[in-house]
């Protein structure tokens, strides 16, 4: 009994050296975290500010946006001349209520090579709904924006900004940002002093 004793006491002091060790070493990791969000957020919002050229590379995108371009194509197609705009303003208003609404979750929780995910329920009555009503660009185009914002922003239900490198069709690294805006910068002093 009292090597079981000695064993937990060893055991606990082992724990407590351990936690003496890492205590700092996740503070300091919090700390660098912290500061790359942050350097993030500024090469954001100097990109949003600064950034002119269309044909970017790296950008920045709203996350989470409904692409209302598809919702006016598929009212042209489906009601008369004249209604067409007002009935597009109509469903566009519409479904990013819906979208916007924290209340209407059609997501399903599944596992995927041991990983779990949150999935698009496509049976969902609403995206259904609009699959008829509109057609599948529309209901694919609602399911893209609730994806971007589960992943992006799923407590606030509303777009975000992100650093994006347009060329591969995924998130930029802070060093892809970096490398951009430094680019740019060299190439507007270049123009600059030859001007």
């Amino acid at each position: 009994m009292d090597a079981i004793k000695q064993k937990l006491i060893d055991t606990e002091e082992k724990l407590e050296q351990n936690a003496a060790l890492t205590g700092p070493l996740i503070a300091k990791e919090r700390e660098c975290n912290d500061e790359l969000q942050e350097a993030r957020q500024e090469l954001i919002s100097g990109l949003v500010n600064n950034t002119k050229d269309p044909d970017a590379s790296i950008a920045v995108r709203s996350m989470g946006v409904f692409h209302e371009s598809v919702f006016r194509a598929a009212a042209r197609e489906l009601y008369p001349r004249k209604d067409a705009t007002a009935k597009a303003r109509e469903l566009i208003s519409q479904w990013n209520t819906y979208i916007r609404d924290p209340e209407w979750h059609p997501f399903k929780i599944c596992q995927e090579n041991g990983v779990f995910k949150e999935v698009i329920v496509i049976e969902d009555e609403r995206l259904q709904s609009l699959r008829q009503e509109l057609g599948e660009e529309a209901c694919w185009s609602v399911i893209a924006t609730l994806n971007e914002l589960n992943e992006y922003n799923p407590s606030g239900r509303y777009p975000v900004l992100e650093l994006w490198n347009f060329s591969a069709q995924r998130k930029a690294s802070l060093k892809e940002g970096a490398e951009f805006l430094l680019k740019d910068v060299l190439r507007v002093k270049g123009k600059n002093s030859k001007g």
